[in-house]
């Protein structure tokens, strides 16, 4: 006679003959057989019982990153520039917009021409009197001061008077 087997099935398996994977009887919803035999979850679906779906195609509101149904309250985690209500709702972070909070919508770093987020990291170009530097930010060139790099703080062209300065190295600049 056969010993049934009475001990607990992995979460991955609708009944077993044992506590691994490689045991089960059937596969959970959202999971099937590897090329060993052990019930896994299917590509976009996680969790110890494959129930939780990964994937935004249709199954997860945009603002989810993973998800148990289709509203932004059953996400497993908020998508980058988002964050829970009160409420356990995933809403965009201020500044942030669009159906997966991906736009900016807030006030550009003053050094850019144009952004994708607050920072001089965010610049889709430098703006006057800057360029990028070696740690990928917009920073102003020498001799150029400000968040905007609007001041010139290099020395005056030789053709302007002393006293009355310059706003930048060029003859026409002279105050």
């Amino acid at each position: 006679m056969q010993n049934e087997y009475r001990g607990l099935c992995n979460a991955k398996c609708q009944g077993c003959t044992g506590p691994y994977s490689s045991n089960c009887i059937a596969c959970m919803p959202h999971a099937s057989r590897d090329a060993y035999g052990n019930c896994v979850c299917d590509p976009f679906w996680t969790g110890a019982d494959c129930s939780y779906s990964v994937s935004n195609r249709g199954t997860c509101d945009d603002k989810c990153m993973g998800c148990t149904g289709p509203t932004s309250v059953d996400c497993l985690q908020c998508v980058p520039n988002a964050s829970r209500d009160m409420y356990g709702k995933c809403i965009c972070d201020p500044y942030w917009g669009g159906n997966d909070c991906s736009d900016f919508v807030g006030t550009c770093h003053p050094a850019c021409n144009g952004c994708t987020g607050p920072t001089s990291a965010h610049c889709v170009e430098c703006g006057s009197h800057a360029e990028w530097n070696d740690f990928g930010l917009c920073a102003c060139k020498s001799d150029w001061a400000q968040d905007d790099c609007s001041e010139f703080v290099g020395a005056c062209n030789s053709h302007c008077e002393r006293a009355k300065g310059c706003s930048g190295p060029e003859a026409c600049d002279c105050v």
